[in-house]
């Protein structure tokens, strides 16, 4: 029986040390959660526009009126361009053309649109 209470104490004492490095390192692991945290069902312009994904130049209230049946914008696009938003504190047009920028830049594209691969055929 004694070893039993001694075998409980060295668990809690285990658990006390492993609950206390879990906390003092939450600012480590923490982030890495991110994506585990629940995140709503991206499934139509609707909720596009509720998380503030639209404006003039990019009107999504005209996809709502014409019951428009498309998914909306893409989830991993959407969260992006929020980031971006949330960042560098700007507009979601600003935030739109720095997204479109990058991804063009990371496809090996010019800001004009022209392939920046010596060996694209651009013309025939």
């Amino acid at each position: 029986m004694a070893s039993f209470h001694l075998l409980a104490s060295y668990a809690t004492i285990i658990l006390a040390i492993i609950a206390g490095i879990t906390y003092a390192t939450r600012s480590i692991w923490g982030p890495r959660l991110h994506r585990f945290r629940y995140s709503s069902v991206h499934d139509s312009f609707e909720s596009d526009i509720q998380n503030g994904l639209t404006s003039n130049s990019f009107d999504l209230f005209q996809n709502v009126l014409s019951q428009d049946s498309r998914a909306g914008l893409d989830e991993i696009s959407s969260r992006e361009i929020k980031g971006i938003m949330k960042k560098q504190q700007c507009s979601f047009d600003q935030a739109r053309l720095i997204y479109l920028r990058d991804t063009m830049s990371k496809n090996n594209i010019d800001p004009s649109g022209l392939p920046l691969d010596s060996k694209a055929i651009t013309k025939l």
